[in-house]
């Protein structure tokens, strides 16, 4: 999600009618559907706004279920190193650009 806690409520009542689940998934009929999505993406309680908005909201998953952000349909983080590559080209390897990206990228990094 992103936003300030402020904006929580709103956010929520704007995302949740179109949260990416399975179902969803499953009824482009296309098993050559993929799943994009900018970082961050709320879809389990491993980080600190996960669980406050667990806490606070009752949920457990926001943008897209957990089942679709962990599937081989999950494109997230190739899109992520994607958008990564060009702003350290653009940016001539300058430290800002690289730590900008190192970043993004340990955000988004799962062991």
């Amino acid at each position: 999600m992103g936003e300030p806690e402020e904006v929580w409520k709103q956010r929520i009542d704007q995302l949740l009618p179109y949260q990416v689940t399975t179902t969803l998934m499953h009824a482009t009929k296309n098993p050559r559907t993929r799943f994009m999505h900018c970082l961050p993406a709320f879809h389990n309680l491993d980080t600190e706004v996960g669980r406050q908005i667990h806490e606070k909201y009752g949920l457990s998953e926001l943008e897209v279920t957990d089942e679709v952000f962990e599937s081989n349909a999950s494109i997230v983080f190739t899109q992520a190193e994607i958008a990564c590559t060009p702003s350290k080209r653009v940016g001539g390897h300058t430290r800002m650009n690289t730590q900008r990206c190192n970043l993004n990228l340990t955000s988004i990094h799962v062991d």
